[in-house]
């Protein structure tokens, strides 16, 4: 078993590159889905967002988003939607200065 040591901890906002976590079922979308599960039990006081560049509707998405509920997710508005790879790279990027994000985690690289 592993303690964890809280006191004195700031809360974060903490941003994830959501490509794999939404839309894979295997390999890095299970590690990002499991990555966030255990940040999102082990440290609730933190706010964690995921920058997806595409809305998944699947059972596993749901069922994660519903153990998670300090997750939020941001998808790519007009005229983003329609250039999602450039979104990942240089749209978000504003994103995360609007939301306040102290970190931000590529899961994708």
């Amino acid at each position: 078993m592993i303690a964890i040591i809280t006191d004195n901890i700031k809360n974060m906002k903490i941003g994830f590159d959501g490509k794999r976590a939404v839309q894979n079922f295997t390999g890095l979308g299970n590690y990002s889905r499991y990555l966030i599960e255990i940040l999102n039990k082990c440290f609730a006081g933190n706010e964690y967002i995921l920058y997806a560049p595409k809305m998944q509707d699947s059972f596993q998405f749901e069922q994660f988003t519903k153990v998670c509920p300090n997750l939020e997710c941001v998808y790519p508005e007009k005229p983003w939607n329609k250039l999602k790879a450039l979104w990942r790279s240089v749209g978000v990027t504003g994103l995360l200065e609007r939301d306040g994000i102290d970190i931000y985690h590529g899961l994708s690289n």
